[in-house]
């Protein structure tokens, strides 16, 4: 190589690098497997490769093409083929949860539809930015040259062994026919040839899927009820005790880490299972927060020694979403602090310009289910959260 050619390379480019339609310092590339994407600092220092993005383009459009030739329309279960199936995928779980799809829902369905349209390439780099392709891997069910069921599979991102279905879905024109068995039959056999441990799922307490469920063997871990603020906000009509409040403190994060984790296992996150680290005060969280718009705010009625809390109650706002309410109370004080906690989080929220909010509590909670009412919220839907163990060869 000249000196002239050397000038011609791309300083960051290495030997290594050459594998990629563009390439990145090394400390600062984003690692895909950990769902790391690469920020607007690190894209300033990337170099393109239009060669090789004109080779991808080229593949991605011959990947296209074979999928669909020797992956012919068939009968019965198959994985989910990205390429060729996120835009069917999207119209089926559209049509089975139209009723019940939330914001979050809605876009991630807008953003298969939009990634399925777009073609492979976009599908391909949004892999390799590690960036979500709106849907994630599973199963569909093929059937009269269409498709018509699908079950999605998550990993635990922080329980090994542990995975989440989701969307089991069947056209309204095929159920009873069992698909839907056919299809759990097939990613619980996956699952355990990956050596998983258990599968998560959440359903309707009043879904028919209920029966299903318990059939292959998933037992209930508790329900959590979805209480929405729609119309006006009712703050006079909030009984409460007048017990003082103080800020949370960072030193309170592991006593309130401690409360969140005392209830039913229903109401402690989903899709994944908060953690003892998410209540850990950590900059990371803060940039995150800052980076996008989000607001958190809590408060603490402290107990009979600086050991312990009786109560805690978070609020979280962001521009254009429901503001997030979190609460709990140690059953000691039940009955005497959930107006209180409710009362001030709605003020500071009504302070903030905010009207409508979310919460999400363990069903059965008949004093705070009680406060809420006050205050204006309905109950929007109540889930269950069940769990089946997965027995591998050779275990008893």
């Amino acid at each position: 190589m000249t000196a002239g050619d050397a000038r011609k390379e791309p300083a960051c480019l290495t030997p290594s690098d050459t594998n990629y339609p563009f390439a990145i310092p090394p400390p600062e590339f984003g690692d895909a497997e950990r769902g790391v994407s690469i920020t607007p600092v690190q894209m300033g220092k990337v170099r393109y490769n239009w060669r090789l993005i004109g080779s991808y383009m080229v593949m991605g459009r011959m990947a296209a093409r074979i999928a669909l030739e020797m992956d012919p329309p068939r009968s019965g279960p198959r994985p989910l083929n990205p390429i060729r199936d996120l835009g069917a995928v999207a119209d089926l779980l559209e049509l089975v949860f139209r009723r019940e799809l939330d914001a979050t829902g809605r876009r991630l369905i807008r953003e298969a539809r939009m990634i399925s349209r777009a073609g492979p390439l976009v599908y391909l780099l949004t892999y390799l930015l590690g960036a979500s392709p709106g849907l994630s891997p599973g199963f569909v069910w093929d059937e009269d040259g269409r498709l018509v069921g699908n079950v999605t599979l998550l990993r635990s991102r922080n329980r090994p062994g542990a995975w989440r279905m989701a969307n089991v879905a069947v056209h309204p024109d095929y159920r009873r026919r069992g698909i839907a068995t056919r299809l759990l039959n097939a990613t619980t056999q996956h699952i355990r040839q990956l050596e998983g441990r258990s599968i998560n799922l959440q359903v309707r307490e009043d879904s028919p899927a209920m029966m299903l469920y318990r059939r292959f063997g998933f037992q209930s871990l508790g329900a959590v009820t979805v209480w929405q603020l729609d119309s006006r906000l009712r703050l006079d009509q909030i009984l409460a005790s007048g017990r003082p409040l103080s800020k949370a403190q960072k030193s309170h994060w592991a006593l309130i880490w401690g409360m969140f984790s005392s209830v039913t296992r229903a109401a402690q996150g989903w899709p994944d299972q908060l953690s003892e680290e998410d209540f850990r005060p950590s900059i990371r969280r803060c940039v995150a927060d800052i980076a996008m718009g989000r607001s958190v705010h809590r408060w603490v009625a402290p107990g009979a020694t600086a050991a312990v809390l009786d109560g805690y109650v978070q609020l979280e706002t962001a521009p254009g979403s429901r503001s997030r309410l979190t609460l709990r109370v140690r059953p000691r004080a039940s009955g005497e602090l959930e107006g209180d906690l409710l009362l001030m989080a709605l003020r500071q929220m009504v302070r903030r310009g905010f009207t409508r909010a979310v919460i999400e509590h363990p069903a059965g909670d008949v004093a705070a289910e009680g406060r809420l009412r006050e205050a204006g919220f309905r109950p929007y839907r109540t889930l269950v959260l069940m769990r089946l163990e997965i027995e591998q060869q050779g275990e008893a």
